[in-house]
């Protein structure tokens, strides 16, 4: 059970800082695939 608890507060901090670093990631790759088509 402890196990389980430490878990899900890892999860718990790392999850938002995954969606944020997920979504910059994706607005840099959109932002330089439209540099990219302006080019």
């Amino acid at each position: 059970m402890n196990g389980f608890i430490k878990w899900t507060v890892l999860f718990r901090i790392e999850y938002p800082f995954g969606l944020i670093r997920y979504a910059a990631s994706v607005f840099y790759a959109s932002r330089f695939f439209n540099l990219q088509l302006c080019l």
